[in-house]
């Protein structure tokens, strides 16, 4: 998916046509099989697709429209300004399909963060630098016992790391640390910052946990 929205890296500007409702009609596109109305193609699927995600495909005159062509395969780019900073993009193979959709947050020093679901990815200079993943997390819930008597379980424990991304684009931990209810304090482990050997932490992290005082 193009980063940029300079139509020189992007493709070329396909003209459209709108009904009176300013929603585009025809996208006339030169193809091996000759000229097609791209958003004929488009509304052959929309009876395959959600209701949710058909709504995207309604395509008002604020749409600007890119051919473009990837590793040998014709593409179309839908980009949409929803303020000055932040933009939709959805992209399309040539017979319709929606392959990506995103949305793209201009930050300072021409950052870009770009949003996918859940999935938030930090692009600097056409270089994913960082990714991150929203979690909805679910609190866990207790039942109340049954019975008017009972004992808890006080035999659990947890874990926490810490990861760096290396040079050879793999996260590896530089910190860790684990808590029980046979320790005061949490038992930390950190890196060596001369050897930075991810694997020797992990290693005397686990080490530690199989004392028998763990059973």
């Amino acid at each position: 998916m193009p980063v940029s929205v300079n139509e020189e890296f992007i493709g070329k500007s396909l003209p459209t046509i709108s009904d009176n409702n300013n929603i585009i009609v025809n996208i006339d596109i030169n193809t091996k099989q000759g000229v097609i109305n791209f958003i004929d193609r488009v509304k052959n699927h929309l009876k395959f697709l959600p209701k949710k995600a058909s709504d995207i495909l309604l395509f008002d005159s604020t749409y600007k429209f890119y051919s473009l062509w990837m590793k040998n395969n014709h593409y179309v780019l839908a980009i949409k300004f929803i303020d000055d900073r932040t933009i939709n993009k959805t992209l399309f193979n040539i017979n319709g399909f929606i392959i990506n959709n995103v949305t793209d947050y201009l930050l300072d020093n021409n950052i870009i963060k770009r949003v996918k679901h859940n999935i938030i990815s930090t692009i600097e200079k056409n270089v994913i630098v960082h990714i991150a993943k929203k979690l909805s997390l679910v609190p866990l819930r207790v039942n109340k016992p049954k019975k008017k008597y009972f004992v808890v379980d006080r035999r659990i424990g947890a874990i926490d790391t810490e990861t760096f991304l290396d040079f050879d684009g793999i996260q590896k931990v530089y910190a860790l640390g684990y808590r029980t209810n046979l320790e005061d304090k949490p038992i930390t482990f950190y890196i060596d910052k001369d050897t930075m050997d991810s694997d020797k932490l992990i290693i005397d992290f686990i080490e530690s946990l199989l004392r028998s005082k763990y059973d």
